[in-house]
């Protein structure tokens, strides 16, 4: 369909649904976290990898390993070439990924200090071709990376006045830091037991980084901020602190409802259960059976490696989207690269495609297992 008979269709719809939604975005006030703004920039000028920050400075390329043409090297020093050629372009790869990062940290951060003289601002909303609302603004948003987030906090705070208000700020906590594969009530015990922890981080986030093992590390301390000055203030403490409610992999979640689809149904949390259902484990166990049950040589190699959720994530992510085994390749070896980057062992060598290529298999099979009518659509 071309965009003018698209815009005459939408002309002829009633609308004010979503006019009403992007306006209640529009009119909501942010403001500036300043202790995490303080701390972010504090590591960022001391050259820290903390919670996923990237390196000032680039990787070193190596140096070239002989003192002679590749065309006098022996097949020995060719292979030696092979693996050093391999290696460079690795790391040229990674500075140059990294300097893209590097930029958007120092540019989120100007903008963070810009807007942090001011008690209130706001954003313009509006939507894509799928209806989602996206801020349309760059670096600095509600829906950028951790650290970004972390920098956010609404302009008009809530009381939290009794057990149940103070509930939900601690599920908050637990999710964050990565222990949401429980129940709430065992999230909202698991909060209150991290407070005397929390005291620790927040009276020296520099010396006490524990902090940066949680999944999204910024964001969580912030919530170490807010937990322990509500829990210093006491009832009637007004929390800033935005506390989110996401879906399960949304894409598969409608496709599964709208095909009465009970195993991508169950998997999405579409079906009552007393623990949350993570689909991205399930297609990683899935694989992990596939590969045991594999005599490939590369199987035992992945095996040792580890076949997580975070390998089967983003493959699993663009399936209502039109994901191809391409696209499913690349992102499994961005994850592995992550996976050793974050120290992990490299057990493959420089060069990654062979065993994504392999994974990529097993996990496109594993999706259409679990996601079964989704992946017909």
């Amino acid at each position: 369909m071309s965009l003018k008979k698209h815009l005459s269709r939408l002309r002829e719809q009633d609308l004010q649904e979503e006019y009403s939604c992007l306006n209640a975005l529009q009119r909501t006030q942010w403001s500036i976290n300043r202790q995490l703004l303080e701390v972010m920039r504090n590591i960022w000028e001391q050259g820290q990898e903390w919670g996923g920050l990237p390196a000032r400075e680039d990787i070193p390329l190596p140096p070239y390993p002989f003192d002679k043409d590749r065309k006098e090297m022996t097949e020995e020093e060719k292979e030696v070439f092979r693996a050093w050629s391999r290696r460079r372009s690795t790391i040229y790869s990674e500075n140059n990924r990294s300097v893209s990062k590097r930029i958007q940290v120092e540019r989120t951060l100007q903008v963070a200090e810009h807007f942090a003289k001011y008690d209130r601002f706001y954003y313009v909303w509006q939507n894509d071709f799928r209806s989602r609302k996206y801020a349309s603004s760059t670096f600095l948003s509600p829906q950028s990376a951790d650290w970004s987030k972390s920098l956010m906090q609404f302009t008009r705070g809530v009381a939290i006045n009794n057990w149940d208000d103070a509930r939900w700020l601690c599920i908050q906590g637990a999710n964050l830091y990565g222990n949401d594969k429980v129940s709430l009530d065992d999230r909202e015990r698991w909060a209150w037991d991290y407070v005397d922890e929390a005291k620790r981080i927040v009276d020296d986030p520099y010396t006490n980084n524990q902090w940066v093992m949680a999944d999204k590390p910024f964001q969580f301390l912030a919530w170490c901020y807010e937990i322990v000055a509500m829990t210093r203030h006491g009832w009637g403490y007004m929390s800033h602190l935005p506390c989110s409610a996401d879906g399960s992999c949304n894409g598969l979640q409608h496709l599964s409802a709208i095909l009465r689809d009970e195993r991508g149904g169950a998997a999405t949390n579409l079906i009552p259960a007393e623990l949350p259902q993570d689909i991205y484990t399930e297609v990683a166990e899935e694989t992990t059976r596939k590969v045991t049950a594999d005599g490939h040589e590369l199987a035992q190699k992945c095996l040792q490696f580890g076949i997580d959720r975070k390998l089967a994530k983003r493959p699993v992510m663009i399936v209502p989207y039109s994901g191809t085994r391409h696209a499913c390749r690349a992102y499994i070896e961005e994850a592995i690269q992550d996976k050793i980057k974050n120290g992990a062992e490299n057990i493959f060598g420089d060069d990654l495609f062979e065993v994504s290529n392999y994974l990529s298999c097993h996990i496109w099979d594993s999706i259409a297992g679990v996601i079964v009518s989704a992946r017909k659509v």
